[in-house]
């Protein structure tokens, strides 16, 4: 949902094709969206998590707060955004989300010290598809030597009518990390090292309705696993801002009795 962030950083990186060996990813991006007074309409991409008999949603914080973390400055979303959900009959069901108190509560802070996210405990109807990312995958993170990067989100497409963008489908992008992902990145426009998010070259511009989109990532060997929660990027260099997997992981696993139950309405 951020249309156009600051360009921190000016790495030239080469981006190579790659598949995911088979692996629909895809189907765990699923579609959030909210008409503005003027008709503009506000597009992101929520997922799912499952812990502990509890399903959580997850996307990038200033998706529904209204708070631009890259330009530090308020960014209104509208009162109610549009949750769509798979279903076991291969329609779509769309639920609606209060963003009122999501947006008067926002903890306001620069995405560098603070993580864009925003997580919810929710319920499912019984007619949803409870696809879950698995983010507790046994994996050593310390040691992880990604190669390539998947995300699939809903970004925006010139063109299309709003009855055509309620059914449209994730898509993908692939990229590369920029730097050594356990290291802090150096962002000179604002003189700061910045450890809580990784950054990527991707093959688009990997923000408008990509923000809160999950990334993955593959090493040379094994399948793709996750690693982070796009929060918006660099649209002219195509970079991509990623919070770290372990806030994620760390906020669900350590506080999920802190986190808020968000009621969703037909």
């Amino acid at each position: 949902m951020l249309k156009k962030l600051i360009p921190f950083l000016f790495i030239a990186v080469l981006v190579s094709g790659c598949s995911m060996n088979g692996q629909d990813l895809s189907k765990f991006s699923h579609f959030i969206y909210g008409l503005k007074t003027d008709n503009s309409a506000c597009l992101g991409t929520f997922w799912l998590v499952e812990w502990r008999d509890s399903v959580y949603l997850v996307t990038a914080g200033h998706v529904v707060n209204g708070w631009n973390s890259v330009h530090d400055t308020p960014d209104p979303v509208p009162e109610t955004m549009m949750l769509r959900f798979r279903t076991k009959t291969g329609t779509y069901l769309f639920l609606k989300m209060a963003t009122t108190d999501i947006q008067r509560t926002a903890v306001h802070q620069p995405f560098y010290r603070y993580p864009d996210i925003y997580i919810a405990r929710i319920s499912l109807p019984e007619e949803v598809i409870p696809e879950a990312v698995n983010i507790f995958k046994d994996i050593d993170y310390s040691k992880i030597d990604p190669t390539v990067a998947y995300l699939y989100g809903f970004p925006p497409r010139p063109g299309i009518s709003f009855q055509d963008m309620l059914q449209w489908s994730p898509v993908g992008s692939v990229g590369t990390p920029l730097a050594n992902i356990h290291a802090p990145v150096h962002l000179s426009a604002v003189d700061m090292y910045d450890s809580v998010n990784m950054y990527f070259k991707m093959d688009q511009a990997a923000s408008g309705g990509f923000s809160g989109s999950p990334l993955f990532l593959k090493d040379r060997e094994g399948d793709p696993y996750f690693g982070g929660v796009c929060m918006g990027g660099d649209d002219s260099a195509h970079i991509a801002f990623v919070v770290r997997p372990d806030y994620i992981r760390n906020a669900i696993r350590q506080n999920a009795a802190t986190i808020r139950y968000l009621p969703l309405k037909k």
